[in-house]
């Protein structure tokens, strides 16, 4: 009997012991679906952010769906492996707003990239090396560009923004969860981004003004501190980082649903600037009505005290007199 409870004891020990879901996980065949949704349930965790369990639910639920969102496929290792990959670095790269409108628009998203990413074929030899090098000339070419735009900058600096850029994209070919690292991009297209990069040359001017504007020209490299927290490196990725963003938004068409979305996002986000602004008109009217009462109390107040101050005067007996002064 002892005996018993003695192995009760350390079973429990043992299972306490255990991390969430892996013995789970121990029993889900590896490549499945099933294995794919308890990596992508793991980096959550992780890293929850502001949103409620209920929502990171319904954001688990969104990537199930849209793995099985074609009911005559069935999702392939390398697609599986990708989104098991690509989730990870995705992840922890998004915004995460405490809003739901914000989170509509991330569950959109990453619905659009999984079920993007189901229809792409496994992998392809050629394309990873023709993206590999598009995306290679496009950053020589940003680094360049800046270079020329913004002579006083280390060149060490915008090259290591450059080559952290590269790898960053060349991760994400490997493992294309983003519909951009999916395909190549036509002569059509990097023409148009590339110009797209020169119309973007004022807003690298307000980058550098955030950054310190003239104060950054000279500085000088502390060999001790990590590059990346350098000026003229943020410039540089401040600059890449957005003209990724602007790269995608013209190469890539998102679904009505995604779009839907963003619509209802900046709708909300309209709404709530409007009742801002109206609270602040409103504290205002009320600030300027309480001071007008508060000079109106303050006048009759005085007035008041001129009154009694008069009427105490005539009150005031003389001496040997009558209250009158007669």
């Amino acid at each position: 009997m002892k005996h018993e409870s003695f192995v009760r004891i350390i079973a429990l020990i043992f299972f306490s012991l255990q991390p969430a879901g892996g013995l789970a996980r121990d029993s889900v065949p590896s490549g499945s679906v099933e294995w794919t949704i308890r990596a992508v349930e793991r980096c959550i965790d992780a890293t929850p952010g502001p949103w409620p369990d209920h929502w990171r639910r319904e954001y688990v639920d969104a990537i199930r769906e849209a793995i099985a969102a074609d009911p005559n496929a069935v999702p392939g290792a390398w697609t599986l492996t990708a989104l098991e990959r690509g989730f990870g670095p995705y992840w922890q790269a998004i915004g995460k707003g405490p809003d739901r409108p914000s989170f509509e628009v991330q569950r959109a998203e990453i619905r659009w990239y999984v079920e993007h990413l189901m229809t792409v074929e496994g992998p392809d030899e050629g394309r990873t090396r023709t993206l590999r090098e598009q995306y290679g000339v496009l950053w020589t070419h940003a680094a360049d560009s800046l270079l020329a735009q913004f002579p006083f900058l280390d060149p060490n600096a915008v090259q290591a923004a450059r080559a952290d850029h590269q790898a960053l994209c060349d991760a994400r070919i490997d493992t294309p969860l983003m519909p951009l690292f999916a395909r190549g991009l036509s002569d059509e297209q990097i023409g148009q981004v590339t110009t797209r990069w020169h119309d973007l040359r004022y807003d690298r001017v307000d980058f550098w003004r955030q950054l310190g504007g003239k104060a950054i020209i000279t500085i000088e490299t502390d060999e001790a501190a990590p590059l990346q927290t350098h000026p003229h490196y943020l410039l540089a990725q401040r600059s890449l980082d957005q003209w990724l963003v602007h790269i995608q938004a013209m190469t890539v068409v998102p679904p009505e649903h995604y779009l839907q979305a963003l619509r209802d996002r900046n709708e909300a986000q309209r709404r709530h600037r409007q009742a801002l602004s109206q609270a602040w008109a409103d504290e205002k009217r009320i600030e300027r009505q309480y001071h007008g009462q508060l000079l109106q109390t303050e006048y009759l107040s005085f007035l008041f005290a001129a009154l009694l101050e008069t009427a105490l005067e005539h009150t005031v007996p003389t001496q040997g007199g009558d209250p009158n002064g007669q």
